[in-house]
């Protein structure tokens, strides 16, 4: 196929801007990892750099010494992330298959009752008040599962678009006609055929809970039930206490008076980590669905 002189120009253009986006997303990611092994006093002094003078290992020196603390608060990230992705996915597919159903009773009524929570909220004060006083979620591994995260009604409705148009009622129909339930028809044509939508909700809900503070720093307050992101946020706020040897925080008491910034940045990265671990095995299910898995009326 030849080309002319303005798609060549134009495909110039655009791997160039593509190759600037990649690069604002993965020089910061290399910034945060030198500065995770740079010297402390030269953060201090002379703030971050790609090419440091001196490189030292301290940040995860302290990070290996109070190994219990980090690992429990992985774990915590891990369990929470794994569980509440499963969970909201469930909800997610039981929600927006029942909306593409035409013939389902009362299906005006479930898509209002859907739509109104979207558009209208009572705000942060009345749910805080809801979960502490009426569901005790103080305190709780339901504190980091359940508010705000485990059932959002976007992905509803993008879950219920993309059935509409890539799953054939004409199949649907047919299968319940030969005595097949809902159970039935969800289970062996709609969730095989929207494994596209299933795995982009499952990504984008998965990184939602590994990177969600807001909950731990609303309901939780034990170190004990720290996940990684509230561990950071908490060493983050509470950086002179830290190297001050505060008990409360639950870290060794040997930091000196120049450890926090290198270990601020070492728990920044180990908490990015694993997204950088994991995505490689993501893209290409994800991208592989999205182009191939979609069903042809």
């Amino acid at each position: 196929m030849v080309r002319s002189k303005g798609e060549k120009g134009y495909q110039f253009c655009i791997h160039i801007i593509l190759s600037l986006v990649s690069l604002s997303m993965i020089l910061p990611v290399l910034l945060l990892f030198i500065g995770s092994i740079t010297d402390e006093q030269l953060l201090v002094e002379n703030g971050y750099t790609f090419f440091p003078k001196r490189l030292s290992l301290e940040g995860y020196r302290l990070l290996w010494q109070n190994i219990e603390t980090v690992g429990r608060a992985c774990l915590i990230s891990l369990g929470v992330t794994a569980a509440g992705t499963g969970c909201s996915v469930l909800l997610t597919l039981l929600l927006a298959y029942p909306l593409t159903v035409r013939r389902l009773p009362g299906r005006k009524l479930l898509h209002l009752f859907v739509l109104i929570p979207m558009l209208f909220s009572g705000g942060f004060v009345p749910a805080y008040v809801m979960w502490s006083t009426v569901f005790l979620i103080k305190n709780t591994l339901f504190a980091y599962l359940v508010p705000n995260l485990l059932l959002r009604i976007w992905w509803v409705f993008l879950t219920k678009n993309y059935l509409e148009r890539n799953v054939s009622a004409a199949l649907c129909d047919a299968a319940r006609i030969d005595g097949m339930g809902h159970w039935g028809v969800l289970r062996k044509i709609v969730l095989p055929a929207g494994k596209p939508v299933v795995t982009a909700v499952s990504v984008l809900t998965a990184l939602g809970y590994w990177n969600d503070w807001l909950n731990g720093l609303y309901y939780v307050y034990r170190s004990s039930r720290f996940s990684l992101p509230v561990l950071l946020w908490h060493m983050s706020v509470h950086v002179d206490a830290i190297a001050l040897h505060a008990e409360h925080v639950g870290w060794a008491s040997d930091m000196g008076p120049y450890s926090t910034l290198s270990l601020h940045m070492a728990m920044a990265f180990l908490l990015v980590l694993p997204v950088l671990l994991v995505y490689p095995f993501i893209w290409k299910p994800l991208v592989s669905g999205l182009t191939l898995g979609t069903m042809k009326k």
